[in-house]
């Protein structure tokens, strides 16, 4: 798929990492994508996520809304959200926070952090 702003690689059968490139906007296309790209490597398959920003990022308003309906992210079973921008961090696990989402989202500092997380969001499904 040339032109996304992401590379993916499978951790586990059941845990995708994905990394985006520096400054991302994160919409529903991005998402798009990334579903489309998980279902040509696991077709009937859900994820957990450790998604990676490389740098500053910036959550679309639409694209939460979309997810709180379960309209993003489709093949989404949990996303650690990793950066080092702390404070985007704190903001994004604020607004989260107040949403009721299909699936549970936590975001980190440390992609180990949130790689432990996930780890055991599995086991506990």
């Amino acid at each position: 798929m040339p032109g996304k702003p992401f590379q993916i690689k499978l951790l586990a059968t059941n845990i995708a990492e994905v990394i985006l490139d520096p400054n991302v906007y994160l919409d529903v296309s991005v998402t798009d994508m990334i579903d489309q790209e998980l279902n040509a490597i696991a077709p009937d398959h859900k994820f957990y996520q450790l998604v990676i920003a490389n740098g500053p990022y910036i959550v679309n308003p639409e694209m939460r809304n979309s997810m709180a309906e379960g309209g993003a992210g489709i093949k989404l079973l949990g996303v650690a959200w990793v950066s080092p921008d702390e404070k985007a961090n704190r903001e994004q696990e604020e607004i989260v926070s107040r949403l009721t989402l299909p699936i549970p989202i936590r975001f980190f500092s440390s992609r180990d952090a949130g790689l432990d997380w996930l780890k055991q969001e599995s086991r506990l499904k």
